[in-house]
């Protein structure tokens, strides 16, 4: 009976927390003058994508390192087949050529590297882990310096961002 309760009181706290992440992303969209998009991209991806990365991290420090990789697949897996697949049945997607110039190549290199890391030696290195999350940041970086501006938003005069101290706080409540 109190896992059932664990499990409501997790969901509620899911809930609220996605509802505060996305009210501090907006604050700070609107506060820093950039475009939802990329705050989405950086802040919003990030924090949803923590309970993974707490549970892989947990698995590998426990000597499951199976379990942590399994993790790492089955929810891009996911998040590619189960979310795309939903947002295709209810509408189309526009793709742009910039998804075939830019974003496509950068995620099958990605996928690639990995590959290579895990094939030659059927092990991931803690430096192959660091040169990932270094190109993650350097194409990150770009994207925020380069592709702003190739992002058309529709401007709401009617928004106003969250004092500063409510954002944080609710970033901070939310990513947790």
């Amino acid at each position: 009976m109190l896992d059932v309760l664990f499990i409501f009181l997790g969901l509620i706290l899911l809930i609220l927390g996605g509802n505060w992440l996305l009210k501090a992303a907006v604050a700070f969209s609107l506060r820093l003058k950039i475009p939802r998009i990329i705050i989405g991209m950086t802040i919003v991806s990030f924090a949803t994508s923590a309970p993974e990365l707490i549970v892989s991290i947990n698995a590998a420090l426990d000597g499951f390192p199976d379990l942590a990789l399994g993790n790492v697949v089955g929810s891009n897996i996911a998040n590619l087949g189960l979310v795309l697949a939903i947002v295709i049945l209810l509408g189309s997607i526009d793709v742009r050529k910039n998804f075939y110039v830019l974003d496509w190549p950068v995620m099958m290199a990605a996928s690639l590297l990995f590959f290579g890391f895990l094939y030659f030696d059927g092990i991931l290195e803690a430096y192959e882990g660091g040169i990932m999350v270094l190109f993650l940041f350097i194409f990150l970086i770009f994207l925020l310096r380069f592709q702003k501006s190739a992002v058309v938003e529709e401007e709401r005069l009617d928004e106003k961002p969250l004092q500063l101290y409510k954002a944080v706080l609710f970033l901070g409540l939310g990513g947790a």
